[in-house]
């Protein structure tokens, strides 16, 4: 049995990302020989590809992705309304947000939409955010303050004066509790040829009621025992020469940030799918010319997936506790 995946003996990245500081869990290297490769590798591997010739595969690019909206620091703030009254915690959180007045959702059922402001290090994350005659709304949400001091996931942290809540275990949109912004590929990333941390995907028939670390929940319903876990995390094999693979241009970008930093995942989906800066709002397609005339699935059927490695983690269960292998 090799050593559990964990955040100390990872290599930190030598480039953190926008967003996150060079301890977090998704800026952690994963491409040295010192990092314990899971003992059912070959069968998750053999999952995954499974999943991928079942239902596909693809980048979220204009639906099923997060459209992120950068705002300075005197950005005007709006109430976001939570449509459940079960957390008052959370809807304190939301009642001034700097959100802008044309903020919309990516297409699809989620509905997500992310907010960050780099000048008080905050991100706000909605699940079927809407604007609704009153303003807007949101079936749920999550705030993380200190960005760049966070491990990618939410945690209980409380005002040491007041008690009030600045952050909760879960809280946020992803049935992982990993922050969304976590693995995602931003249109800054992909046009520099470079992406600097792990991708977060999605995969369709994730396992029930176990999950692997660094996510704390899952929202799986697979009762398979050989189904993935959400929150295992891949790489591709650090002697494979991805320079050397004839794939597109962006299929090589997102091979060598999984081969460096690894695939982790973060949520179920209809399709196993990587994640890329929702940038429809913007009235063109900023993605056409890294594109270069193919589609996104034809970018995701082009990736390695054959050369994956499942890399070693604890796993837990429905009571939160560690499983046994």
């Amino acid at each position: 049995m090799g050593v559990a995946l964990c955040a100390s003996p990872l290599t930190s990245a030598a480039h953190a990302d926008e967003f996150f500081g060079p301890s977090a869990v998704f800026n952690q290297r994963v491409d040295r020989p010192s990092t314990a490769l899971d003992t059912r590798s070959g069968r998750l591997v053999s999952e995954l590809r499974q999943r991928v010739r079942d239902h596909g595969t693809t980048v979220n690019m204009r639906a099923y992705t997060t459209p992120v909206y950068r705002v300075g620091p005197d950005h005007p703030t709006r109430r976001v309304t939570l449509d459940q009254d079960r957390a008052p915690a959370l809807q304190a959180v939301l009642e001034e947000v700097p959100i802008p007045a044309h903020a919309r959702a990516s297409a699809g059922t989620d509905g997500n939409v992310v907010v960050y402001q780099a000048s008080t290090d905050t991100t706000w994350e909605f699940w079927r955010f809407t604007r609704e005659e009153d303003g807007f709304h949101a079936d749920w949400a999550g705030r993380v303050v200190g960005v760049s001091e966070s491990p990618g996931w939410y945690r209980d942290i409380f005002d040491p004066e007041t008690g009030v809540a600045v952050e909760r275990t879960h809280w946020g949109v992803t049935a992982t509790h990993l922050v969304k912004l976590g693995g995602l590929m931003t249109l800054r990333e992909l046009q520099r040829g470079r992406v600097d941390h792990a991708l977060a995907i999605a995969i369709p028939e994730a396992r029930r009621g176990v999950w692997a670390w660094p996510a704390t929940g899952t929202d799986g319903k697979s009762d398979d025992v050989h189904a993935i876990p959400e929150g295992t995390r891949f790489r591709l094999d650090p002697k494979l020469d991805v320079d050397a693979l004839d794939v597109p241009p962006m299929t090589r970008v997102i091979a060598r940030a999984a081969q460096r930093y690894g695939l982790v995942v973060n949520n179920q989906g209809g399709a196993v799918s990587f994640h890329a800066e929702d940038m429809t709002r913007m009235g063109h397609d900023p993605y056409l010319p890294l594109l270069d005339g193919l589609t996104p699935a034809h970018i995701a059927h082009a990736f390695p997936w054959e050369h994956l490695q499942a890399l070693s983690s604890d796993r837990f269960g429905a009571s939160g506790k560690r499983l046994r292998r």
